[in-house]
């Protein structure tokens, strides 16, 4: 068991998803050659919170693989928590490190109790936070909001109501509080372990922050690594175009991700380059400065000087006439435009891989099953994968086919669907078989 721990907590927009998928996809590497170790059947450390507070299931790593009821968010936590803990008591090196952007929203009582987790596995804890300027902050954290399906008016009210509150894991504001947020660990973990980066200093000099990490804070240099870029900025007319599909084709009906947006939408506007910042309109930007500058003033002074964001200026929005631009249509027509061809791409892929394994003679199915299965799972006619899993069930496969099944069950948002998938689901001999287990072995 490693005795070093390496706590990455953000903030959010910091590069913290890009630094998580270089962790990630690199371990095997680090493990080997520099004996640093990430667990990465999960990519992000979203779920560490939720052991020590069940309210922490409502996080999306919870909600998006075990689904909206309690038991099952409950029993994958508890498997997430065994397999976590073996790994950490089994790996051989020196140095672990867990990384999530969201522990920089714990308040003190969530992160004492979060030391006293960490204490179980580890005799050194040091705390790493990059930070970055906050209006530009504000305005990559509202971008990041409609990607989530926010709109514009909700993040302007948001904004209000939350400037110069306390931290709040559940709700928080588009101005980043550093003072609150890195006081905190430092009372917990000593000021001499709470390591503070300057993210807008890395990027402005034309350095990436991804290798800035793991040169200079996991002291890893290879001219072999490969540096990730994750979660990218829009450019500003295509943020209004997402805004404006967020209102004719909501991100989620309820808290169910409504299929008639295509999953592939966001990713494919990203990557249309940027030509200009996304500013978020009608903003009081003298008034968000003010709030910031206490905050500007603390973080000066707890790095001596060395991040200085005292004469930042504030945005200006680009223009955008949109009488020239059609926002509304646009957007629903690439959005249906990509739906379509995802469903027919997937439908093409399931129904090929299916016509493979049922060729394939006895146990040997089992080896194209998962990535099989892992097709059916993203795609959003319930209909459709509800007849694959009977198909599944008569080739034998009722596992299988109770995943497809019980997954239509947790994510539909038709009243119809979920009782066609309850109705199949009591005609398989797997109502014992625990679906978190299906899941998370999977």
């Amino acid at each position: 068991m490693s005795k070093k721990c390496i706590l990455h907590i953000g903030v959010h927009k910091t590069a913290s998803t890009s630094i998580q998928s270089a962790l990630s996809s690199g371990h095997e590497w680090l493990n080997r050659i520099w004996r640093i170790g990430y667990y990465h059947k999960l990519q992000e450390h979203s779920f560490l919170p939720a052991f020590f507070d069940d309210a922490f299931l409502d996080l999306p790593v919870f909600l998006n693989l075990a689904g909206p009821f309690l038991q099952e968010r409950q029993d994958f936590r508890d498997l997430i928590r065994s397999d976590f803990e073996s790994y950490l008591a089994s790996a051989d090196v020196d140095t672990q490190v867990i990384s999530y952007e969201g522990l920089s929203q714990l308040d003190e009582v969530y992160v004492t109790k979060l030391k006293a987790y960490l204490r179980q596995f580890f005799d050194e804890i040091f705390v790493v936070v990059y930070v970055r300027e906050h209006l530009s902050c504000f305005s990559s954290l509202a971008q990041q909001f409609v990607k989530a399906g926010s709109l514009f008016s909700e993040l302007r009210l948001n904004n209000e109501h939350m400037l110069g509150t306390a931290i709040n894991w559940r709700n928080f504001g588009m101005l980043q509080n550093y003072q609150q947020m890195i006081s905190t660990y430092q009372r917990q973990f000593g000021k001499e372990n709470v390591v503070i980066r300057d993210f807008t200093a890395i990027s402005r000099n034309g350095h990436d922050v991804t290798r800035d990490f793991v040169e200079n804070v996991l002291q890893v240099t290879d001219a072999s690594f490969s540096a990730f870029r994750e979660n990218d900025s829009m450019d500003h007319t295509v943020t209004y175009i997402l805004e404006s599909l967020n209102r004719s084709v909501p991100l989620f009906i309820g808290t169910y991700l409504n299929p008639a947006r295509a999953k592939s939408l966001t990713s494919r506007l990203m990557q249309l380059k940027a030509k200009t910042k996304f500013v978020l309109p009608k903003v009081d930007w003298t008034s968000v400065k003010s709030k910031a500058y206490e905050d500007v003033v603390w973080l000066m002074d707890a790095t001596d000087g060395q991040i200085d964001y005292l004469n930042s200026q504030s945005p200006n929005p680009p223009e955008l006439n949109l009488d020239l631009v059609p926002i509304a249509d646009l957007g629903t027509q690439i959005n249906n435009s990509l739906l379509d061809a995802e469903r027919a791409k997937q439908r093409a892929a399931i129904l090929s891989r299916l016509a493979k394994i049922e060729a394939i003679p006895g146990s040997e199915k089992n080896l194209e099953l998962a990535p099989f299965i892992n097709v059916c799972l993203v795609h959003s006619d319930a209909k459709f994968v509800l007849s694959i899993a009977q198909r599944l069930k008569r080739l034998k496969h009722v596992k299988h086919a109770y995943i497809l099944a019980d997954n239509v069950r947790r994510v539909s948002p038709d009243p119809e669907d979920h009782a066609k998938a309850a109705k199949f689901l009591a005609t398989l001999p797997l109502q014992t078989y625990s679906p978190a287990r299906l899941r998370f072995d999977l």
